[in-house]
């Protein structure tokens, strides 16, 4: 990060009288303190940055539109240590909308050391062509950077089409890992065909995967209908970490994810796939051949929490190190979301006091249940380091806590907290 700027007392209290010097010159002299003291903390961070002689990792937030005063100053001083930048800079982080990223971004300057960018995708006018901006300004910047990158993350705030983007991005070779934040419409609007050029480019040599998309208050694709998209067809040899979140709405099955994970059985080390939830049937496919693997991280989601699933993970995953589960709801039995079913299928012609009896019974009887079948189970052979499960249930989260570190002796964290807390 280079040698950190510090400031005396003394140095302080200089500034402030520069600033107080500064400030009798206004036109508006009845400025409350707290502006004055906004003022301040601007001035030392301009003041910090044209101290500084070398930077390893930069994050710019800047807006000509929420912070028109020090835009231009502020603009001016990084202009002027770009050069002094470039010699040393690895990771650039850009939170500045689109339409002032024209004048922020060095184009005569190459940072011959960049490793990671980092773009969060905004614009401060709805009019601005998204995509026109990105060819503009983003594209030259990659091309000119793409023998030196290794880490790529985009982060698209709001309904963006980011397809045409993807498919001219220009071959980077030292890509490893690929992020992407994007906001899902549709099936009919969300274009993902550029997605599948990109990941087709870069399949030879990319080891991380991390792509999110969130919905936009529509209904999604089943999981079988997402997995069977092109992009999902793109196979990629050495992908060792994989984040897929998915757009759910409402919750789907995740059966149809497991061809697509399996493939990935003898590389993966790490992976997490939500909110899509397995059944008890789909994780007794999945488990055993992701633990005949290298997975050490797993985070899924499932429909029930069971003695019966830990069971399943503890025969068929003994190495694994960190699991975090995401559960529907506890269950003290295995088969208990089938039988739930056969239940609703018979008070759904009933009266509407008898379903909602029929939910209270499952909300309060369940978790304390699953608690009691807990007391019957132990894994002390299984392996697992840190372990995390999720609703958490406050009225049973002691009953919960007990009866898991109870049945789990050799795990040693959970939920980030060590088991001696």
């Amino acid at each position: 990060m280079g040698t950190p700027c510090k400031y005396s007392k003394r140095r302080i209290q200089q500034l402030k009288r520069r600033l107080l010097a500064l400030s009798r010159y206004r036109k508006d002299s009845k400025r409350s303190p707290a502006g004055r003291e906004d003022d301040f903390e601007s001035f030392i961070s301009m003041d910090v940055i044209r101290n500084l002689t070398s930077v390893t990792a930069l994050v710019v937030q800047l807006s000509s539109f929420t912070d028109p005063k020090f835009h231009p100053l502020k603009l001016a001083i990084l202009d002027n240590r770009w050069t002094t930048f470039a010699c040393s800079l690895r990771s650039l982080s850009l939170r500045t909308p689109l339409e002032d990223l024209a004048v922020i971004i060095p184009r005569d300057i190459k940072l011959v050391q960049l490793e990671k960018f980092d773009l969060n995708i905004c614009i401060t006018y709805r009019s601005s062509d998204v995509d026109g901006l990105m060819r503009k300004i983003i594209l030259p910047f990659l091309t000119s950077h793409n023998n030196t990158l290794e880490f790529l993350v985009l982060n698209a705030e709001e309904s963006f089409n980011l397809s045409s983007f993807l498919e001219e991005i220009p071959h980077i070779p030292r890509l490893s890992s690929f992020g992407l934040n994007q906001t899902f419409t549709s099936s009919d609007t969300t274009v993902l065909s550029g997605h599948h050029r990109f990941l087709q480019a870069h399949q030879s040599h990319l080891l991380d995967l991390n792509m999110k998309f969130t919905p936009w208050y529509s209904l999604c694709p089943t999981t079988e209908t997402w997995f069977t998209q092109a992009w999902s067809q793109v196979h990629l040899p050495k992908l060792c970490s994989l984040s897929l979140t998915l757009p759910q709405y409402p919750e789907h099955d995740a059966r149809g994810a497991t061809p697509y994970l399996l493939q990935y059985t003898q590389t993966l080390t790490t992976l997490t796939l939500k909110p899509c939830r397995f059944s008890y049937k789909a994780a007794s496919v999945l488990l055993p051949q992701l633990g005949a693997g290298v997975l050490r991280t797993l985070e899924l989601y499932f429909w029930a929490m069971s003695p019966d699933l830990l069971q399943l993970f503890a025969q068929h995953m003994p190495n694994l190190y960190s699991l975090k589960v995401n559960a529907k709801y506890y269950s003290p039995k295995k088969d208990t979301q089938v039988a739930w079913g056969e239940r609703i299928a018979r008070v759904r012609s009933s009266s509407l006091y008898d379903v909602a009896i029929c939910v209270a019974d499952r909300i309060s009887n369940f978790p304390w249940k699953f608690c009691q079948a807990m007391e019957l189970v132990c894994f002390p052979d299984w392996k697992l380091h840190s372990f995390q499960w999720e609703p958490f249930l406050f009225p049973y989260l002691d009953e919960l806590r007990l009866a898991m570190t109870t049945a789990l002796p050799r795990v040693q964290s959970f939920w980030g907290i060590p088991r001696s807390d």
